[in-house]
Order: structure tokens, then sequence, then C-alpha cells
């Protein structure tokens, strides 16, 4: 089942421009880790606009490493696929709930 939740700024607008479009994105990765929390290992989160208002969001997280390793390992632990409405409600698959 989708989770209905409202964005806060009007995301349900033509994307006109590079500026137009890291704003939403800023968006709706505040809104993504308001409503599911900061992993303990937190790397960073990504927001890809797909097409329309349709968005893929990774959670990034510093992976466990098997011991030596030079290289520093990451791991998407969540990922959503976020559309937003002409009302400005963000919908997720899956549904983004309070996990860390």
């Amino acid at each position: 089942m989708k989770k209905t939740s409202k964005v806060q700024e009007s995301m349900h607008q033509q994307v006109d421009t590079p500026a137009d479009l890291e704003r939403m994105k800023e968006a709706i990765k505040t809104n993504t880790m308001k409503k599911l929390g900061k992993p303990p290992d937190f790397f960073k989160i990504d927001a890809h606009h797909l097409w329309a208002n349709k968005w893929r969001v990774n959670i990034w997280n510093k992976g466990v490493g098997t011991g030596e390793g030079v290289v520093p390992s990451f791991e998407i632990t969540d990922s959503f696929f976020v559309e937003v409405s002409k009302d400005n409600r963000m919908t997720s698959s899956p549904r983004i709930v309070k996990k860390y």
C-alpha cells in the first residue's frame, strides 16, 4: 500500500530549468529523510528524476567491510519509487515509514 504525505513545496510543476529540478529534488530528499529517519551508518541520499513527476530515491549507507580492504564499501539499504501529485502529495512504493 502506498503512503501519501503532503510535500511542503509545490512539486507538480513543469520542470523548465535545472534550478527547478534541483529544488524539487531537495524537497523530495528532505521529506523522505524526515519520514524515514537517519540510518546509523548513513552516507547519502540520492533522488533521481525519471520522468514527469516520478523519482527514484536511494538511501546509501557505509557498508560493513570484510576487514582489510582499501576501498570503502557502500550499499543501498532503502529504495523508493516516488510520485508527486498535482495537490503536492508524495506517494511511494514501498511505503516510507519511520525506520531509524
